[in-house]
C-alpha cells in the first residue's frame, strides 16, 4: 500500500499502485514512470497532514481494499536497509545523480 523511506536530505512517500491514483492526485504530487509505483517527496513533518496527501491515503487504503479501525492498536514493520546494499547502491548510482530532486553540490561526495 504505502511505505516511506528517509534520505539524508528528504523523506520519500511510496504507494504501491500509484499509477493507479494519478486521477486522484490533481496537483501532480505522484513522481514517478513505472507500471505500478509512484511517489511523494515529503520535505515536512507537516506534509502528511496536507489534504492533498491524505486523499492520496484513502486512494491507496481503496485500492488495496483496506478498512482500518481507529480504535485498533496499529502496528508498523520497519525494515531499515542493510549497509551492504547502499554501498552497492552508492557504487552504481552515476556521481552527478541528484538527491530527492535537488541538484547535487560539487564535492558534497
Amino acid at each position: 500500500m504505502c511505505g516511506i523511506a528517509v534520505y539524508p536530505d528528504c523523506v520519500k512517500l511510496f504507494f504501491g499502485q500509484g499509477a493507479q491514483l494519478t486521477k486522484s492526485d490533481p496537483k501532480q504530487l505522484l513522481h514517478g514512470s513505472g507500471k505500478l509505483a509512484r511517489y511523494v517527496t515529503m520535505n515536512a513533518v507537516t506534509d502528511f497532514d496536507r489534504a492533498e496527501i491524505e486523499v492520496l491515503i484513502a486512494g491507496a487504503l481503496k485500492l488495496a481494499k483496506l478498512r482500518l479501525d481507529p480504535s485498533a492498536k496499529g502496528s508498523m514493520i520497519v525494515r531499515a536497509e542493510e549497509q551492504k546494499q547502499r554501498a552497492r547502491a552508492a557504487r552504481r548510482a552515476p556521481p552527478d545523480r541528484p538527491l530527492c530532486g535537488g541538484t547535487r553540490k560539487p564535492g558534497a561526495d
